[in-house]
C-alpha cells in the first residue's frame, strides 16, 4: 500500500521533480567536519594552585562585558549575549580570583586559585 501511494505521488509531480526534491533533503556534508575555525577556550597552569582560563570573546569591549560564577559554570555576558561556559573538573572547585579583557587579542583571561591549598603549602613551608 505504501508503494502505491508513493508511485501515485511521483506520477502526479513527475519522477524528475521528486528526485530533485529528495536530493535537496539528504545531507551530503560530513558530520565530523569543523564548522568553525574560531579559537576554543584553553586552560593554563600558572602555579601549583592557580590556573588561567582563556576564553575568546570577539567584538567585546571593556565596558560591556560581565563575568559571573555559579557552581560549575562561568557566565560571560557581552551586551545582550550571554555565554555559559561549563568548567572542567580542574576548575570547578576553584574560585575565580580575577578577570582581564585583552581587547587587542579579543580574549578574556579568568584566573582561578585554590586559596586553601596555597595556604596549606605556605604553612608547610614555614615549618621546614
Amino acid at each position: 500500500p505504501d508503494e502505491n501511494r508513493a508511485t501515485l505521488w511521483a506520477r502526479g509531480f513527475g519522477s524528475r521533480r521528486v528526485t530533485l526534491h529528495g536530493r535537496g533533503r539528504i545531507r551530503t556534508d560530513n558530520p565530523v567536519d569543523r564548522f568553525s575555525e574560531g579559537h576554543t577556550p584553553t586552560i593554563e597552569l600558572t602555579s601549583p594552585h592557580s590556573y588561567r582560563l582563556i576564553v575568546p570573546v570577539p567584538y567585546a569591549t571593556r565596558g560591556e562585558i560581565r563575568v559571573s560564577h555559579i557552581g560549575e559554570e562561568l557566565f560571560i555576558q557581552v551586551g545582550s549575549f550571554r555565554h555559559r561556559q561549563i568548567l572542567p573538573r580542574t576548575l570547578a572547585g576553584l574560585n575565580p580570583s580575577g578577570a582581564r579583557l585583552d581587547e587587542s587579542r579579543h580574549v578574556l583571561t579568568v584566573r582561578f586559585e585554590d586559596i586553601a591549598a596555597a595556604r596549606q603549602d605556605s604553612r608547610m613551608d614555614g615549618r621546614s
